[in-house]
């Protein structure tokens, strides 16, 4: 495998990893999911480059940019696990119900019926 593009798989996963974990939003997981795996990512650009090396090296070269994808998708999956469950413990924060408060009045009787046909007259 050429050591250029061993090297930039290494200086991409080192830079992935901190990236990923320091996003704060969701959308935000995705547009750095994209920047890394993306079509124009930057592994992407690496898997790109197989097709002008010899059999051996593409071989070596090829396992060497899917384990790095693979460990990139792990990250952003663990991130996007975390942001989800601290975005469902804020919204149970929000809406706390206090069981110490009386419920609901169940409504009492009906409305008669002359006054639903005026009603629905209107």
């Amino acid at each position: 495998m050429p050591d250029g593009a061993a090297s930039e798989l290494d200086a991409i996963l080192r830079e992935a990893e901190p990236v990923l974990a320091g996003a704060r939003t969701q959308q935000e997981l995705v547009e750095l999911r994209a920047r890394f795996l993306g079509k124009k990512g930057s592994v992407s650009g690496v898997l790109r480059a197989l097709g002008g090396l010899p059999p051996a090296e593409r071989a070596a070269l090829g396992a060497a940019a899917n384990r790095a994808k693979e460990q990139i998708e792990r990250w952003a999956d663990a991130r996007h696990a975390a942001l989800g469950a601290a975005a469902r413990d804020a919204a149970l924060a929000q809406k706390r119900v206090d069981v110490t408060l009386p419920g609901a009045a169940a409504p009492r009787g009906h409305m008669h019926p002359v006054s639903r046909v005026e009603r629905s007259m209107h």
